[in-house]
């Protein structure tokens, strides 16, 4: 289709009052369609970079039953702004009328897997603390919110996330057709961001030379 719509288009779209046609990207497709689509948004991805955002797109689409240009907006965003540091493995909640929320988690740091699980007022709250405890570092949620990015029942929702620790404060987000996931990875994303600071803040100053 890419390279030659005649191939499968009987008629030009702009015979019915249709600007273009355009490709429904889903779980079937591959890296030339979504390259392409990327031109479209006005991105341009080499080779290597193509492959991993390529392999983030799959589990975005065996999600989805369609992948929308939202979707790939934010995908390329995140692929752009992730800080290195912790990431997560693994996540399970359980949560409910019956008793109080529970959060296992299994985060990844420098190759090695870390887990513990923790309680909350809910399953969010449950799951930030389960960071922390695996962090070893306790952080003040200053701000939360989810909001969704695409349409339909199956719409990827995009956790925000402020945090702060010790005078220093850290925005972090994240999407994912599952909220809790979005939002523990949101939660990972500014930890990893307050990290940084830190290590920042405490490097020392460089002498420079008076002019």
């Amino acid at each position: 289709m890419t390279k030659d719509r005649a191939t499968y288009e009987i008629m030009r779209p702009q015979d019915i009052g249709i600007d273009e046609s355009v490709l429904t990207l889903g779980p079937r497709s591959g890296r030339h369609g979504l390259r392409a689509r990327l031109e479209r948004l006005g991105y341009e991805v080499e080779d290597e970079e193509l492959e991993k955002i390529y392999q983030r797109f799959l589990q975005i689409a065996d999600r989805k039953k369609h992948v929308y240009d939202e979707d790939l907006e934010l995908l390329m965003r995140d692929s752009s702004s992730q800080v290195s540091g912790w990431s997560l493995a693994a996540l399970q909640v359980t949560a409910g009328t019956a008793g109080m929320p529970v959060c296992a988690l299994q985060l990844t740091h420098n190759g090695e897997r870390f887990e513990d699980a923790a309680t909350g007022n809910g399953p969010v709250d449950a799951a930030f603390r389960a960071v922390d405890r695996i962090v070893g570092k306790e952080h003040l949620l200053e701000d939360y919110s989810l909001r969704s990015i695409s349409a339909g029942k199956d719409a990827q929702g995009e956790a925000t996330v402020k945090i702060s620790r010790e005078g220093l404060s850290a925005m972090g987000r994240a999407a994912s057709t599952d909220v809790i996931e979005a939002s523990v990875k949101a939660y990972i994303n500014a930890v990893n961001r307050l990290l940084v600071m830190e290590r920042t803040k405490d490097r020392p100053a460089v002498n420079r030379p008076q002019l």
